[in-house]
């Protein structure tokens, strides 16, 4: 039988194993969605540039446009170098840095080619990051 410093023993070794794993899940939950959630973001973005070539090119020349959205490429740098998807990292910072820093230079480069053509570069990155993930060990 039981006595109760036992049952108090064993329910707060409950407790205690309860939170380091409350704690160790949200971070496997949000590293495994950092992966599906930049490549929903290049599949959205391919997808607008391929379907809505005239309005993607209205918004998106704009500096304060291209901006933001280079702030967002920037932001997702920190979260992809903590779980240790350094290429990611690095290619994120590659394509954000630029867009930030110099908003005007980079919608003269996409002027360059048809925003079809960086919809379909998009949806290739977007499908190759995905299938990149799911070939590499975890």
């Amino acid at each position: 039988m039981l006595g109760p410093e036992a049952l108090e023993r064993a329910y707060t070794r409950g407790k205690n194993q309860k939170k380091e794993l409350g704690r160790v899940g949200w971070f496997g939950i949000v590293k495994s969605i950092l992966i599906p959630l930049v490549c929903s973001g290049m599949l959205m973005s391919g997808l607008l540039h391929l379907f809505l070539p005239a309005e993607t090119e209205k918004r998106m020349s704009r500096p304060r446009n291209v901006r933001i959205v280079g702030a967002i490429l920037l932001g997702l740098v920190l979260p992809a170098t903590i779980w240790g998807f350094y290429v990611l990292a690095v290619l994120l910072a590659i394509f954000g840095l630029p867009r930030l820093v110099t908003p005007g230079q980079s919608i003269r480069l996409q002027q360059l080619y048809s925003r079809r053509v960086h919809g379909v570069l998009l949806l290739v990155g977007a499908v190759g990051l995905w299938i990149v993930s799911r070939l590499v060990p975890r």
